[in-house]
């Protein structure tokens, strides 16, 4: 995830320039590698959960990512 909005940054509205604008409303610095590596983990769980998050796609090959990382988890939970 954190891939996928790193390589159109620049070129397109991405998940993570939101998230920078984000963290630096509340902080000082930029965020670290660390921040968008927890924050992608952080998405990629709620894909295959119930659970809601603050991030979301901000162009439409993040958008396509996602329905594709959510078929995927539909498919996985469904053959268990």
């Amino acid at each position: 995830w954190y891939g996928v909005g790193s390589a159109m940054r620049g070129r397109l509205p991405t998940w993570v320039e939101a998230a920078t604008d984000n963290y630096l409303r509340d902080a000082d610095r930029e965020p670290t590698d660390f921040y968008f590596y927890a924050t992608s983990l952080h998405w990629a769980l709620t894909m295959f959960t119930p659970a809601s998050m603050e991030v979301v796609p901000e162009n439409s090959y993040e958008r396509v990512f996602t329905i594709v990382t959510i078929l995927t988890a539909i498919t996985c939970f469904s053959t268990f």
